[in-house]
């Protein structure tokens, strides 16, 4: 088996976030509002969001070899509900920490959250250039590859 490294982790952890039946993916639907999830870095995939529906944007801030294919991250999640509702970003955390916070084996199809945890809780704020409420969160995961 070989070991998991740092994209892998992200494209596994972007596809639990997208797993129909969550909390999560229940609370963005049902606003009629899609979520968008996008990983920070270099590619651009940041660029151009205006905060006219709600968004999780998430990249790795590092990690270690557990034991094995397993690779141990620590994610920064940044929630934005699309709306200038701070409350509204703080039920986006929520549903985040329904999916992620404590939970085990969380299967996708490239691999699988063993197990993840926030690291503290969820921090409300205002955008410094924009204004926009948003919720900065940080979770440790264990992702496994397929």
């Amino acid at each position: 088996m070989t070991a998991i490294i740092m994209p892998d982790a992200c494209d596994i952890l972007m596809e639990a976030l997208s797993i129909s039946g969550t909390a999560f993916y229940d609370l963005v639907k049902n606003t009629g509002t899609p979520v968008t999830l996008r990983i920070y870095g270099p590619d651009g995939a940041n660029e151009a969001f205006d905060n006219t529906k709600s968004a999780c944007f998430f990249s790795p801030r590092g990690g270690q070899s557990v034991i094995g294919p397993e690779l141990k991250v620590s994610f920064q999640f940044k929630l934005f509900s699309g709306t200038a509702s701070k409350k509204e970003c703080v039920a986006l955390y929520r549903a985040l920490c329904d999916i992620l916070h404590e939970q085990n084996m969380i299967y996708t199809t490239s691999g699988v959250v063993m197990h993840a945890t926030k690291d503290v809780e969820g921090l409300p704020d205002n955008d410094p250039v924009e204004g926009w409420p948003y919720v900065l969160a940080f979770f440790t995961c264990t992702i496994k590859g397929k």
